[in-house]
């Protein structure tokens, strides 16, 4: 199920794109970019789900995937035209579809058509957002410009590319230019406890209210090791307390550095 963001190669990622995720195997999944918005449209042709959800309870604008800003718009689209739902989409946060470069490449081929367009403009959606462009930074825009990406490909695809890409600098170097989104840290989290520090907590009913399996909290953590916790260590009251009251006992792995990123502006957003 995709998850409504925009999107610095796509321009914009919801049911479309998402089926990326049916490709089997990174070489795969390589070849896919070489072509990215017409071979999306390939893999729809192909592969046909009977319902599309696209999940805008939190969506994220800017540099996404993974270097924007959540966003809190409190909606759920679902559909079984994949390209309906993306239009509909775009229009409700405010993105001109234009610049989805999926949908372009459709209304190109001629899948979506004045119908399409018309049944989305007298849609009542009764709320919209304005989602911030993904804007990427000077290098990645340029390397990945639609006209020069299968180039940079051709040689992100050499088995010495592959290997500086792997290594903790040539990783970290990706990540600082722009190129990488992501800092990989391979670690699983190891969530040993969580406890509740009762002079930081002021009982603001956040923890409850994102516990996916309705936990008493902060009540269930009072006990520093939950020995009778049903918790299932998602670490959502982790991420959601306001006031940094619920404290961690084990090892964060790659939780570590998505915290770094994303820590102040969840509790915010939440």
């Amino acid at each position: 199920m995709p998850k409504l963001k925009t999107h610095f190669e796509a321009g914009m990622s919801a049911c479309l794109k998402n089926l990326m995720g049916c490709l089997v195997g990174q070489e795969n999944k390589k070849k896919t970019h070489k072509s990215l918005a017409a071979n999306i449209l390939n893999i729809n042709k192909a592969v046909k789900p009977h319902l599309h959800i696209v999940d805008a309870i939190f969506s994220m604008e800017g540099l996404g995937p993974t270097r924007g800003t959540p966003l809190k718009t409190g909606a759920v689209f679902v559909g079984t035209n994949p390209y309906l739902v993306d239009l509909m989409c775009a229009k409700f946060a405010s993105f001109d579809y234009r610049k989805v470069r999926t949908l372009a490449e459709a209304e190109l081929r001629g899948t979506i058509d004045g119908s399409y367009h018309d049944f989305v403009r007298n849609y009542n959606l009764g709320g919209i957002f304005h989602f911030k462009p993904p804007k990427a930074g000077i290098i990645a825009s340029f390397i990945h410009s639609p006209k020069r990406q299968k180039y940079f490909l051709a040689i992100r695809n050499t088995p010495l590319f592959n290997y500086l890409c792997s290594t903790k600098a040539g990783g970290k170097l990706l990540y600082m230019t722009g190129l990488r989104q992501d800092v990989f840290i391979e670690e699983d989290a190891e969530c040993v406890s969580l406890s509740i520090d009762l002079e930081k907590c002021t009982n603001c009913g956040k923890c409850v209210e994102y516990c996916p399996i309705g936990l008493d909290l902060p009540g269930a953590l009072s006990d520093a090791e939950n020995k009778d916790s049903k918790c299932i260590q998602c670490l959502y009251c982790l991420c959601v307390c306001p006031e940094s009251a619920i404290k961690f006992c084990g090892k964060l792995g790659f939780m570590e550095e998505q915290l770094k990123q994303y820590d102040e502006i969840i509790k915010r957003t939440a």
